[in-house]
């Protein structure tokens, strides 16, 4: 986790990844492989997430209000839109929400804020050198991590998400978010691992909406990468990665935080229907898909 990593701008805690390194060599004694991947969810503890460093696009920095009249209000009425300050959360020592306050509402709800789509932005299109601070970070993963068997590869960034679609809507054209932020982004960051590593496999992902849409049961559209971020076809290094939950079968699926037992049917499908398109998706690549997130349940 990058937070965790750079604890103190440009200052990198090794100790905390030679901590990682035993781990994953434990795991490898047991026949284990380990997949490093940048985890984040709603990526910044100032609005009740966590992976970016905190000081990295603050509370204050971000916008805190979507830009226009009705369209905000219409999203508003669907939990989109609405800023974290409007939650009124109690803050810890730090200038955090409190965690058991962020709980009482499932955690996906909170990318919908004008400050978590800012701080997208803000990665994806480098504003602040928040990018190239991002490319730095992974520096000192890689470098970390080349020399160790068991480490088979690396994931970018968990669950990337959409920017600020209200400063431009081609963002919810599905495909779009893949081709014009991650894959540039991507590419970078595979130079990177090329770097310090010729054998080490990128799992990347695609956006996770719009190229799935939570309505109708739930849309899933192919992602819209050109080409394995910064290879061509064939590749050894690449692999298409993705990540299935019942959740995003419709906004409410998940009001009580996981599926109901009684929608299995209607989550299998879903499943089933995902997995088909993400196989057409890794084929088109000519690279293998794994789904190296499925089904998990926050409570039950």
């Amino acid at each position: 986790m990058w937070e965790a990593v750079e604890r103190e701008y440009d200052s990198y805690d090794l100790a905390y990844l030679d901590r990682i390194n035993e781990l994953i060599n434990k795991l490898g004694e047991k026949g284990i492989y380990t997949l490093v991947d940048a985890h984040q969810d709603v990526f910044s503890r100032h609005y009740c997430g966590e992976g970016m460093p905190a000081f990295y696009a603050t509370g204050k920095d971000v916008e805190h209000e979507c830009e226009g009249w009705l369209l905000p209000f219409i999203l508003k009425t669907k939990g989109i839109c609405k800023s974290i300050k409007d939650y009124n959360f109690r803050k810890d020592a730090q200038g955090f929400p409190l965690i058991e306050d962020c709980n009482a509402h499932f955690f996906a709800r909170y990318y919908g804020t004008p400050e978590a789509m800012s701080a997208f932005d803000w990665l994806y299109n480098n504003i602040g050198g928040l990018q190239e601070r991002y490319l730095k970070y992974w520096n000192v993963v890689a470098d970390k991590f080349a020399s160790n068997p068991f480490v088979v590869g690396y994931d970018p960034i968990n669950e990337p998400f959409i920017g600020n679609f209200l400063k431009d809507p081609t963002m919810l054209i599905p495909g779009s978010m893949d081709l014009n932020q991650l894959q540039p982004m991507y590419e970078k960051v595979f130079k990177v691992y090329e770097k310090y590593d010729d054998e080490k496999i990128m799992f990347y992902e695609p956006v996770q909406t719009p190229d799935t849409f939570a309505v109708l049961g739930g849309l899933i559209f192919p992602t819209g990468f050109t080409s394995n971020p910064g290879s061509d076809e064939n590749s050894r290094r690449h692999a298409l990665n993705d990540h299935t939950y019942c959740c995003e079968v419709s906004e409410h699926m998940c009001d009580d935080k996981e599926p109901p037992l009684d929608q299995d049917e209607t989550c299998w499908d879903f499943h089933q229907w995902r997995l088909n398109v993400r196989d057409k998706d890794a084929e088109r690549y000519n690279v293998p898909l794994l789904i190296s997130e499925f089904g998990a349940c926050t409570s039950s």
